[in-house]
């Protein structure tokens, strides 16, 4: 199925082939299958970078289409929010992004027909009773899986409990543990795929050897710099990318300077050859 297949707007159809997107990847084709577009909810599961993002703005143009007014992004965090609003706003008519990640007024948000928030933003809205809550009837809810988080997953509740129902709800995660359960209390139509654009391959390193998940060893250099380090070196030598995971804030920016300043010395080595 192409884009252009779609029934969206062409100067959407053109943002989106000069970005290299002119057909659907098969979770994209199963949400349009499953009514995405017809204004059914939706809950997908589905790997990274198998076009979540997509789905979302299908849902948006198709409800516009329609006739619908706002539209609300839900994220979990202030920096998400911001980045799908700064990925909204560089899109062409009929796309008008705004955010509000803080108390901003009014008028701000009424300006736009897709507003970017954080589920905590979207609660205190709720239980402010504001006015332009009634002009949703979209609600797309990035990294749906949090409902079962200790911590953030009872706001997100909250909130869904309280605009499902009338509107349309469009749910987006990589992983969900029970997307049967919360497919049928949200009343969605579920769409799961495992596809994803780039093969996955596990594997497990214990010193300088990387056991794979089809059984097969392979060797990495080690230095003084640490595992992490040394696997993200291993990986950037092979022309792929690496991204570290660390377990706390402060420990990002020291990874980040180990990784950057390694990367420069491979490379400065590579240019002497």
């Amino acid at each position: 199925m192409k884009v252009r297949d779609l029934e969206i707007p062409d100067d959407i159809v053109a943002h989106l082939n000069s970005n290299g997107i002119e057909t659907l990847y098969p979770p994209q084709r199963m949400a349009v299958k499953a009514g995405l577009m017809g204004g059914k909810s939706i809950l997908v599961s589905a790997p990274t970078a198998s076009g979540k993002s997509l789905i979302a703005l299908l849902a948006l143009l198709s409800m516009l289409k329609r006739g619908g007014r706002k539209a609300v992004y839900l994220s979990p965090l202030k920096a998400l929010a911001a980045e799908k609003y700064n990925e909204f706003k560089g899109m062409p008519d009929p796309i008008r992004p705004s955010i509000s990640i803080a108390d901003l007024n009014v008028r701000d948000r009424l300006l736009g027909n897709i507003l970017c928030m954080t589920n905590e933003r979207m609660d205190l809205a709720l239980r402010r009773d504001e006015g332009w809550v009634d002009s949703i009837d979209l609600v797309i809810t990035d990294e749906i899986h949090l409902v079962g988080d200790v911590h953030r997953g009872p706001v997100l509740e909250m909130v869904l409990t309280r605009l499902r129902g009338k509107r349309q709800i469009v749910g987006l995660s990589a992983t969900i543990s029970n997307a049967k359960e919360i497919a049928q209390w949200l009343d969605c139509k579920l769409v799961k795929s495992s596809w994803r654009p780039v093969k996955l391959t596990e594997g497990v390193c214990e010193g300088h050897t990387i056991r794979w998940s089809n059984n097969k060893k392979s060797q990495i250099e080690t230095s003084s710099r640490g595992l992490a380090i040394d696997l993200a070196l291993d990986s950037v030598k092979s022309g792929h990318q690496s991204l570290i995971f660390v377990n706390t804030r402060r420990g990002a920016p020291s990874q980040a300077t180990k990784a950057a300043g390694a990367v420069r010395k491979m490379l400065n080595n590579i240019d002497k050859k």
